[in-house]
């Protein structure tokens, strides 16, 4: 897909892979540094029935620049307790894209990855990723482009592109949120070392406080650790039921952006049906803004 002068809503965690043109890749989050030591891998998160967001509820991110620019919608939707379906777009944009990723609990990461760009043409595939248990790889599938295998060594694994999303299902359900957690974490947008296609590395996450965001109190955690080098960011989850309000990094999550900034501006309840109606609603804007943008 050409680029343009503006983020366009396809490019999730996107890197450049000739011959094939600005491919997304999906992605969830990194964690940072810590003061103590940090809870080692899966055991950072607990599964509570309890705690899974509500099935239907629908988050209202906007996605930009760390100082607001280049603005864009990123609204997820809770499919199931382990399913989280995103989309991201701009009004006036000439596609969109949507991601939808399948959790594994008891490791604490995507079990399956899956995108799909929409265009004035219509619904088209763009990737498909699996994280196998049997092994320690990620397994990534562009349409019509080429395959990678993508190994790693610490569990879980989670990948920078899809803004978080994945790990939002997963926040609520933190063993101790008061304690420093590592993950595994893939950088799309850089390679790793030796020619590896993608980096591959550590990010841990540290709790730096308690801040009130929009009205909501928050535990602040620095977002650090070898993946991202040097840089550093902040994430800001709600006491009260553990979910994402807020992220900031240096490290930006797509190739489009500067930096990245996330910050929820509202939540709602929508049954599968209505979901799929606001997806068909952002299809014929697309086919709209297409037409109006044809000579």
């Amino acid at each position: 897909m050409p680029s343009s002068s503006r983020p366009g809503p396809a490019r999730l965690g996107l890197r450049q892979l000739p011959p094939i043109a600005r491919l997304a890749l999906f992605g969830f989050l990194a964690l940072g540094g810590a003061l103590q030591p940090a809870a080692a891998q899966v055991s950072a998160f607990r599964y509570r029935p309890e705690r899974a967001p509500a099935v239907g509820t629908v988050w209202h991110f906007t996605k930009s620049n760390r100082d607001g620019s280049a603005p864009w919608h990123l609204d997820a939707f809770v499919a199931s307790p382990t399913r989280i379906e995103a989309v991201k777009w701009a009004g006036g944009a000439t596609d969109f894209v949507e991601v939808h990723a399948d959790l594994d609990l008891a490791r604490a990461m995507p079990a399956v990855m899956q995108q799909w760009n929409t265009v004035a043409a219509g619904r088209k595939p763009r990737l498909w990723a699996e994280l196998p248990a049997e092994a320690k790889e990620l397994r990534l599938k562009i349409a019509d482009g080429p395959s990678f295998v993508v190994p790693y060594e610490m569990a879980p694994l989670h990948v920078w592109g899809f803004d978080l999303m994945g790990l939002a299902l997963l926040f609520p359900h933190l063993a101790e949120p008061d304690r420093p957690f590592e993950v595994s974490f893939l950088d799309p947008n850089q390679p790793g070392p030796k020619e590896a296609p993608f980096l591959v590395d550590r990010a841990r996450f540290t709790p730096a406080g308690e801040e009130t965001v929009d009205g909501a109190p928050c535990r602040k955690y620095e977002l650090a650790g070898p993946v991202f080098g040097e840089a550093k960011g902040a994430v800001w989850l709600s006491k009260a039921d553990g979910t994402l309000r807020r992220a900031e990094h240096a490290v930006r999550t797509s190739t489009d952006w500067n930096d990245f900034k996330l910050v929820r501006t509202g939540e709602e309840k929508l049954d599968g049906l209505a979901w799929e109606r606001f997806k068909e609603g952002l299809a014929e804007a697309v086919r709209a803004a297409r037409g109006a943008a044809s000579p």
